[in-house]
């Protein structure tokens, strides 16, 4: 009769698998395969990062006084816009205590929320602007998105970021084309009434998109015979070209940041 040993229990033979595992890994790795690596932590102080939320800045100083937004827990937007009244939302209870800790003067308020919750928490509020800084994806916030529509219909300027999944964002240029464009139709149909000002994608932890959504200006209709003529001198002409060479923009983009159109 043939004899068996001891039978090994599944806790024995998980014990053996891990071992084995651990063994080839230092075959092939070496010793330091084992090592644990620290994890990575989202750095809203990136260089791409920081070009986008410049744009963000520069478009939103004459927005108004008051601004709606997801942030950074360095208030990295809020202090870049130190006359501008911010109210900020944020639903990691971790980064939400660390903000908790250092809020600047020009934070109204810091609420521990979901940004979706805006319109109940603050009904009367009207903002002049608002910048939703999404790390998830369009297709995870659109929801939210049409319910912040009517919230958010009083801004004159609308920012957004999202990350990208390839397997929700192709190329599908039988269909809707380049996904940069098609994620700005949609935002388009979304808050209607704005015109796309500026957009960009960026690599971060993950691939970003960032969009700036503006409200046209009501111009002063020109009659057939006149002419409107803007003076502008040689210096100032030469700086505004050399802005927007060095930012990638247009001249008539640098001026109209500038000058205020009534």
């Amino acid at each position: 009769m043939r004899k068996f040993g001891h039978i090994l229990t599944k806790k024995e033979k998980h014990t053996i698998r891990v071992a084995s595992s651990r063994k080839a890994a230092i075959t092939r790795y070496g010793p330091d395969a084992l090592k644990k690596t620290p994890k990575k932590t989202k750095d809203y102080d990136a260089k791409e990062k920081n070009h986008f939320r410049k744009f963000v800045v520069r478009s939103f100083k004459k927005a108004g006084t008051t601004c709606l937004s997801l942030e950074s827990p360095k208030f990295l937007f809020a202090s870049a816009l130190p006359d501008m009244k911010h109210t900020v939302f944020e639903n990691n209870i971790d980064q939400y205590n660390e903000m908790k800790a250092h809020i600047p003067s020009n934070v109204e308020h810091l609420e521990f929320s979901d940004i979706k919750d805006a319109p109940e928490l603050y009904p009367e509020v009207r903002y002049d602007c608002a910048f939703l800084d999404y790390c998830k994806t369009f297709h995870t916030e659109v929801a939210d998105l049409y319910k912040l529509q009517p919230f958010l219909a009083g801004c004159k300027k609308l920012a957004f970021t999202f990350a990208v999944r390839e397997s929700k964002w192709k190329w599908r240029a039988n269909k809707n084309g380049d996904f940069k464009m098609e994620l700005v139709a949609k935002l388009m149909s979304i808050f209607k009434g704005y015109e796309f000002e500026y957009g960009i994608s960026y690599k971060d932890t993950a691939t970003m998109v960032g969009v700036i959504l503006t409200k046209p200006n009501k111009r002063r209709e020109v009659t057939e015979g006149h002419s409107i003529t803007v003076k502008i001198r040689e210096g100032t002409y030469k700086t505004y070209k050399a802005m927007s060479e060095k930012n990638g923009t247009t001249l008539s983009y640098e001026i109209r940041n500038k000058l205020e159109v009534s």
